[in-house]
Order: C-alpha cells, then sequence, then structure tokens
C-alpha cells in the first residue's frame, strides 16, 4: 500500500498555471499509457494543456483547488468544481501519477463535499468516465453512487483524413427539446 500524505488544500492561483498544466498533462497521459493505450491522451506541450485552467476558472471563477504536498509544496492534483441552484458539480480532477495512491485525490473531494455540505447544498454530482475505475472507485468510496454509465469511444482518424466527406452528413443538426425521448430511448 502506499503511503498516505499530508496535502494543504487551497485555492488553485494563478501563478499554479505552468505547474497545473505540467501536473495535468503528466496524470492524463501517464494513465492513458499505463492503461495500455500506447500514445499520449494529450498530444500538446504541458504549457498548452494548461489552457483548461483558463477555461474552468472563467466558468465558476475562484472554484478550483489545489491539493499541495505538504513537504515539498508542490501541485499535487487539483480540482474544479461548479456551484449550481440545486446542486455542486465536481469538475475536472487530476492528480500527478507521483501523487497516485497517497490520499491527494481523496483530500480533493472530501473538500468539495466539505464545501457542498457547510454551503447547504443538498447534493453534489459528477460525471466520470467508466473506462477509469481508478477515479470510479475512489468516488464509490467517497460515497457517491452511479444513476447512469457512459463509457468513452475513442476513434483514431488517419493523417489528412478528417475533412473527408461522410454520408448522411447533411442530415446532420442541432438537438431540439423534442428530440429528447428518442435519445434517451437509444
Amino acid at each position: 500500500m502506499s503511503e498516505k500524505r499530508q496535502f494543504v488544500m487551497r485555492a488553485l492561483e494563478d501563478s499554479d498555471v505552468d505547474e497545473y498544466g505540467r501536473m495535468l498533462h503528466a496524470s492524463f497521459n501517464a494513465w492513458y499509457w499505463k492503461h495500455g493505450w500506447g500514445k499520449d491522451y494529450f498530444a500538446c506541450t504541458p504549457a498548452e494543456t494548461a489552457i483548461f485552467y483558463d477555461i474552468y476558472k472563467d466558468l465558476t471563477p475562484g472554484c478550483g483547488i489545489a491539493a499541495i504536498d505538504g513537504d515539498t509544496g508542490a501541485v499535487a492534483g487539483a480540482c474544479f468544481y461548479h456551484p449550481r441552484p440545486t446542486h455542486v458539480s465536481l469538475g475536472i480532477m487530476a492528480v500527478h501519477p507521483d501523487y497516485w495512491g497517497k490520499g491527494a485525490g481523496r483530500a480533493l473531494v472530501e473538500f468539495i463535499l466539505r464545501f457542498t455540505r457547510d454551503n447547504g447544498y443538498p447534493a453534489c454530482r459528477l460525471v466520470a468516465s467508466a473506462i477509469n475505475m481508478n477515479s470510479f472507485s475512489l468516488y464509490n468510496r467517497c460515497g457517491f453512487l452511479p444513476r447512469s454509465a457512459y463509457h468513452d469511444m475513442v476513434l483514431t482518424v488517419p493523417d489528412g483524413r478528417s475533412a473527408v466527406r461522410v454520408d448522411g452528413r447533411g442530415h446532420v443538426r442541432n438537438a431540439e427539446m423534442s428530440d429528447v425521448a428518442a435519445m434517451a430511448e437509444l
């Protein structure tokens, strides 16, 4: 069993952007390599991955949390959360591979669950990929119950083929409320 560490929980700050990008890049790529995907999930630089910080910070300002290694000061993991009128949504979460199994993910989830309770929200919700049993197990141990399931689908597009016309493409349209029942049945 991995040694558990002490983490200092604090707001994710603009000064963390570079380290956040490196952590997110390392986390996702290491997980996909470990599970046999044989390629990087993020095929860009860690600096380019840092765009997720800006996206999620703009989505819900002030709602990013970092788990800081109490010994080294490194960003061990981070998560964004999104207070909504009826619940708090747990957003993108990542833990640097050096801290997998050491309690950083659990500390992040527990922080957000405390925020949910302390601020009177009736529920905390999340969407997690069924492909990532590590996160599913963490969320389950923290008290989350599955309500529905989905599975990622990865399609490899050969180089230079992304502009190929597909039959039926002209029949694609934006979904409408009248489509909901048929989509649910599908």
